[in-house]
């Protein structure tokens, strides 16, 4: 079980991404902080802006592949996205016929 489930049910393409949502979820606080660096002179608000950067830049590594592949599968047919990128619960989940 990883980051990303994939299923093909005779030409019906399901794609699922299972942990998007921590991405989303680190996205605000490390914006956040890249505001509060410029505002605030402190020598820790820099080192933890660092590593929210890195924190949120690793969590969407590893869906870059794929994303790149639905990119160019939307360009040649619909795709349907379902799910919400906040939810684990309900995960942001891609839907395709071939």
């Amino acid at each position: 079980m990883g980051f990303i489930q994939q299923r093909k049910d005779g030409t019906h393409n399901v794609v699922i991404f299972r942990y998007a949502a921590l991405f989303y979820w680190l996205e605000w606080p490390t914006i956040i902080l890249t505001i509060l660096t410029w505002e605030i002179e402190s020598r820790k608000l820099p080192v933890a802006t660092g590593v929210a950067w890195v924190l949120l830049i690793a969590s969407a590594v590893p869906y870059w592949p794929a994303v790149f592949k639905l990119k160019r599968t939307m360009k040649e047919k619909g795709i349907t996205a379902k799910g919400s990128k906040y939810s684990f619960s309900n995960p942001l989940t891609y839907e395709w016929d071939d």
